[in-house]
């Protein structure tokens, strides 16, 4: 049976409580880990405030300065570091349970996960050298923002504010317990931080729940496939040009004949980077939104990202059936030749719709076949299939 280490009885640092996440106690610090000697590796955000970035050494005088005020409150420390090891039977490294979801992959052994322990042991060692100034309990949580695909890379203002969107909104099948994290019963847990001396036990893992984001041309089918993906994972769908609607008060048609596309441009990236910084949704964002390059950046490492295709002339036909059911035109297809513009808007985007995570094309398929197809793929080892 596989056992789990008790954390130090001389310390104010203690593994945290699934019960702590639900009941908020105290004071929340949301920290996303970084090592680098020159770039501001780091993020750091405090209860409600707002995030912001930092070295490694700066972050480590702001949570010894957290830790060290006048308060008996708590201090919840939510670390996206791995906290927690897990050895086999021969004492080789093993995967935790975390480590391995939805068919991918980041165990604590491998790529810069052992260097974040580094890290994370140091940041935790000048805690504990500053613990006789310590009057507060100071409970730890390990965050597991993402698996992020390679080339991705890390927004750490927006991982801390998923931290704490995950904390802030808890969801039981996205807390992996401390006796959940062994994959088998003879596998054992402990502190990552045992070998150096430090073991502050086994915190619970928190996952933010990783949106589904769809994009792709006007009529390739995103509304309807985000209904199918909101009711088969429970998660909401949120459609970005309907919040476009909401904010600016008029139609998408009156925001283009008010103001030019410009503005709904600059209205369309502000609700996409409010958007990416949540959690657990299907996003569906505009025929246009993953093309311009800080839309797409946001998008790629707020959740996973399809990209619904379809070819020219069953857009046209789709576009044409909107139009005889009584539907708006499309603004920019508003000419004497859709077809034509048809053709030319996917030429000019091609481009910015490869580099979605998986492409999925939607001419011979129903909206409940892409559907499955899209969560298959969830669940592939393969980013930037087709």
């Amino acid at each position: 049976m596989a056992r789990n280490h008790s954390s130090r009885t001389d310390t104010p640092i203690k593994p945290g409580r699934v019960k702590d996440i639900y009941e908020r106690e105290g004071d929340w610090l949301f920290v996303d880990v970084g090592f680098s000697k020159n770039e501001l590796s780091c993020g750091v955000l405090k209860n409600d405030g707002q995030p912001k970035t930092v070295k490694f050494g700066g972050l480590v005088r702001c949570v010894v300065k957290e830790a060290t005020k006048e308060t008996t409150t708590p201090l919840n420390l939510v670390l996206e570091a791995p906290l927690s090891v897990t050895f086999d039977k021969d004492h080789n490294p093993t995967p935790r349970s975390c480590d391995r979801r939805d068919g991918k992959r980041r165990d604590w052994y491998h790529g810069s996960a052992p260097s974040l322990i580094v890290a994370t042991g140091h940041l935790l060692r000048d805690l504990e050298d500053a613990k006789s100034r310590i009057h507060r309990e100071v409970r730890l949580f390990e965050g597991f923002v993402s698996f992020k695909p390679k080339g991705v890379k890390s927004n750490h203002k927006r991982d801390v504010k998923k931290l704490r969107y995950a904390v802030w909104n808890p969801t039981p099948e996205y807390i992996v317990k401390p006796d959940q994290l062994p994959r088998d019963e003879c596998d054992t847990p402990e502190s990552a931080f045992k070998f150096a001396g430090m073991d502050f036990g086994t915190p619970p893992v928190l996952f933010p729940q990783p949106n589904i984001i769809l994009v792709g041309f006007m009529a390739s089918g995103k509304s309807h496939v985000g209904r199918i993906l909101s009711e088969s994972t429970g998660m909401p769908l949120v459609d970005a040009d309907t919040l476009i609607v909401e904010r600016a008060g008029k139609s998408i048609e009156q925001i283009f004949a008010d103001a030019k596309e410009k503005a709904f441009r600059s209205l369309e990236r502000e609700v996409i980077a409010e958007l990416c910084e949540r959690s657990g949704q299907i996003i569906s964002a505009g025929g246009g939104a993953f093309v311009a390059p800080h839309n797409r950046r946001e998008l790629l490492s707020g959740g996973t990202v399809f990209c619904l295709r379809a070819r020219p002339e069953t857009i046209y036909q789709r576009l044409k059936a909107d139009n005889d059911s009584g539907q708006a035109v499309r603004p920019l297809l508003a000419g004497p030749d859709p077809l034509g513009r048809i053709r030319e808007l996917l030429t000019q985007r091609a481009e910015a719709y490869g580099q979605a995570h998986y492409c999925i094309d939607t001419d011979e398929l129903t909206p409940e076949e892409v559907a499955e197809q899209a969560l298959n793929l969830l669940s592939s080892d393969d980013p930037n299939s087709t």
